[in-house]
């Protein structure tokens, strides 16, 4: 039995040296670039946002959010006021799915970051980006986001290679 016992602890130590963490980063938006997107409206590539809150996020909230995706190539989408779209939006415990055509298009999705403004500390549980043309990137966070005008999410680019 000590024998087994040994072996179970061993082999969990094992599978959680494996694991791979989630790596929450913070960013800054840079309003300098050219592809920024100053609106949602017009012609160009569309993309599918999905928000679900946490069940420990306030019941409604007032806070402004802001979301940022981008590729590996430095292209930039930014979404300006989630919160303004429909009322209801970013309510504890539910999901909320945004459908958007932006005027730029953008590669593989390897970047993603939520902005936070206001005093009701909403929480994100899950944000997922979709393109269509890839597979959609999901950043799991679940964690109050400050409200210190920094992006909290993921940051998964890669410099594409010169060959």
């Amino acid at each position: 039995m000590k024998v087994f016992t040994l072996i179970f602890t061993f082999s969990i130590i094992v599978d959680l040296l494996q694991a791979t963490p989630t790596l929450i980063t913070r960013h800054t938006i840079q309003t300098n670039q050219s592809s920024t997107l100053n609106s949602v409206e017009g012609e160009g590539c569309n993309y599918k946002i999905t928000i679900e809150t946490s069940c420990y996020s306030p019941p409604s909230t007032t806070d402004q959010i802001d979301l940022l995706f981008a590729d590996a190539h430095g292209t930039e989408v930014l979404v300006p006021r989630l919160d303004s779209i429909a009322s209801g939006m970013f309510d504890q415990c539910t999901t909320s799915i945004f459908n958007i055509t932006a005027k730029v298009c953008i590669d593989k999705i390897c970047k993603v970051f939520v902005y936070r403004r206001g005093s009701n500390g909403w929480i994100p549980k899950t944000i997922t980006v979709n393109d269509y043309m890839h597979p959609p990137l999901a950043v799991y966070l679940n964690a109050s986001i400050p409200n210190d005008g920094l992006g909290y999410g993921r940051n998964l680019c890669k410099l594409p290679s010169n060959k």
